[in-house]
């Protein structure tokens, strides 16, 4: 009975097996979002521009284009902008303070230097509790940081002791 069976129809049943598989587990866990594509409406051929008419491919330049990349371009107002967004801009900018100060630093730095410019960075930054939610990708950041650019390796209680309030 083996001898029925060549290679290419072994790989082609392991395949369509395969591909039924996926497709019933795509279908499982993304069956409400697959579904619906199936049953857009399309447009009646009357909808696409003439042979005559002009066409925006692309976002081509036109006046309504140039209006809203104009306006996209305008920063939104503090009191506009969301709270989370406004703590994820000084954990940037923590973050950008951080690497800078520890590349001035260099290899010549013991550990209790580093601990210390690493504890005010974060003490004038975190006044408000508002780095709190990143602590731990800033402890990340930190250990990276000092690590690539110092050569030290902070470990738990140094990074406890760089958020320790004074």
């Amino acid at each position: 009975m083996l001898e029925k069976i060549s290679w290419s129809h072994y790989w082609m049943t392991i395949g369509v097996t395969t591909a039924v598989y996926y497709v019933g587990i795509g279908f499982r866990f993304y069956g409400k979002k697959i579904i619906p594509s199936f049953s857009r409406n399309i447009s009646p051929r009357t909808n696409f521009p003439s042979h005559n008419s002009a066409i925006n491919v692309m976002g081509a330049l036109s006046p309504e284009n140039t209006q809203m990349e104009e306006e996209s371009n305008h920063e939104i107002p503090p009191e506009e902008t969301p709270e989370t967004i406004r703590k994820l801009d000084k954990t940037t900018e923590t973050g950008n303070q951080i690497t800078e100060v520890l590349s001035s630093l260099g290899t010549n730095t013991d550990s209790k230097e580093l601990i210390s410019k690493l504890s005010s960075i974060i003490q004038k930054q975190n006044l408000t509790e508002e780095l709190t939610p990143f602590m731990d990708s800033l402890n990340w950041h930190m250990s990276q940081t000092a690590l690539d650019s110092c050569g030290i390796v902070l470990e738990e209680d140094d990074l406890k002791a760089v958020w320790k309030k004074e």
